[in-house]
């Protein structure tokens, strides 16, 4: 599988389930895992995308160590991909509003946790390593970006 398989199998997946699960490491070295609502951005290859607030502790965890892990999963759990990349926090209008425009729809939890939008930050992953996992035959499959 090359990069372009592996992100068209990350698209497929995130659209399956709308979720996935962030991994952060905080300042004593504890791994921090949530629920996300991750996404995939057409003229970005090689990232994925989400929001948070810039008063969640997971924005101490980014600046203190970037290497994060995802994971998302099809509702069936037949398809399971890990994502291990660095992590940058952006705070970019237009990519906000471009992710707000294609995930709003399932934010509804972050907006209850957050009703402030002026504290809306952009956390960008830069994809490192992929790895596509089918638990019912055990086939998995590794793809390293450059």
């Amino acid at each position: 599988m090359n990069q372009k398989e592996i992100m068209q199998k990350i698209d497929y997946v995130i659209e399956n389930s709308e979720v996935g699960i962030l991994t952060t490491v905080d300042t004593e070295g504890n791994p921090h895992t949530r629920w996300m609502t991750p996404t995939t951005l057409e003229r970005r290859h090689g990232f994925l995308y989400c929001v948070t607030s810039t008063k969640f502790n997971k924005i101490s965890h980014i600046k203190h160590n970037p290497i994060v892990e995802w994971m998302v999963q099809t509702k069936a759990l037949d398809e399971v991909v890990t994502i291990q990349g660095k992590m940058n926090i952006v705070d970019a209008p237009t990519i906000k509003s471009e992710l707000l425009e294609k995930i709003a729809d399932r934010l509804q939890v972050f907006w209850k946790l957050n009703d402030d939008i002026s504290t809306l930050i952009v956390l960008e992953t830069i994809i490192q390593e992929v790895t596509f996992f089918l638990p019912m035959t055990g086939k998995k499959e590794t793809v390293v970006f450059a």
